[in-house]
């Protein structure tokens, strides 16, 4: 299992998003400043539950499956997202490793919003697995 988790706030606004292409379903989403997706990826191989949808220990109010596909091996990669409410220690915690990264960025390397800079921060989650937390630099 891998998890990625995106802090809601840290997702760009994209321009005409709003609009609904053929197969995109949007979901509403909760608060902006407190709230993350956990993007989780699972491999089922046959042994024990394919899939493991426990958001709701954490507060989740929304879950759902994203996709799914079949490796050579026959192994599934089940894809799902979740999201889920951020407590204050979880919130200090990031805006704390968001700083950290911010200060060890090079001069000459722009942190301009609208050019999307991200970068990635390796932590252990609610349940004591690693993880990974896609963040951006600065917030528009």
């Amino acid at each position: 299992m891998l998890s990625i988790f995106v802090p809601l706030e840290d997702l760009p606004v994209v321009p005409g998003d709003d609009t609904n292409p053929k197969g995109v379903r949007w979901i509403d989403h909760g608060d902006m400043k407190t709230d993350a997706i956990e993007i989780r990826l699972l491999l089922a191989s046959g042994q024990g539950p394919a899939l493991h949808l426990d958001g709701h220990h954490r507060g989740a109010t929304r879950s759902a499956v994203v996709d799914g596909f079949v490796l050579t091996n026959g192994e599934v990669v089940i894809v799902t997202a979740t999201e889920i409410p951020l407590r204050s220690e979880q919130l200090r915690q990031l805006a704390a490793r968001r700083e950290e990264q911010r200060t060890a960025v090079s001069e000459e390397f722009s942190l301009a919003p609208s050019l999307g800079p991200r970068f990635a921060v390796p932590m252990v989650d609610y349940a004591g697995n690693r993880c990974i937390w896609d963040m951006a630099f600065t917030l528009e």
